[in-house]
């Protein structure tokens, strides 16, 4: 992969996930997708912004995971998003990281403490006329619904 590829690929894991034609599981691109970004990657910097495309691309395999009830493969997605933490990131990755471990609280942790910081993520996007890509309002609506029913269920 080069840095374009790396740009395109949170595109086709939706695709490769819901068709089962494909022979190569999600956990194997995620592999070759973080191999190649160390690529671009130097010890001081980040100058292709890779890093924010890494945070898009877990947020994708995050979701995919949860989607398909894959909770095990979910659960286990903190740890990238908290692995970037210390990685220089801008406001719209920053965002997102946070975003989704808040949607990780939700299903997996502390579920007040996801849902709080996702209305603070929510009242922070509203003091910018302009939008983010995130469609941060339909996310938390479905992710609180799904976890709920989620935690339900590891209740029975």
């Amino acid at each position: 992969m080069d840095s374009p590829e790396i740009r395109i690929v949170s595109m086709l894991v939706p695709v490769i996930a819901t068709h089962k034609q494909f022979k190569v599981k999600i956990s194997t691109i995620t592999k070759r997708m973080e191999q190649n970004c160390i690529h671009y990657l130097t010890k001081y910097s980040d100058p292709f912004q890779i890093n924010n495309e890494l945070v898009n691309y877990y947020g994708v395999v995050f979701q995919n995971y949860l989607n398909s009830k894959s909770y095990t493969n979910a659960f286990a997605m903190k740890e990238k998003f908290i692995n970037l933490g210390e990685k220089p990131l801008d406001w719209d990755a920053r965002v997102a990281q946070q975003l989704w471990l808040a949607v990780w609280e939700l299903y997996f942790g502390n579920f007040k403490s996801g849902k709080l910081i996702l209305e603070k993520i929510i009242d922070f996007k509203k003091i910018f006329k302009t939008k983010f890509d995130l469609n941060i309002e339909a996310i938390t609506k479905v992710c609180l619904q799904n976890s709920q029913k989620y935690r339900n269920s590891k209740k029975e």
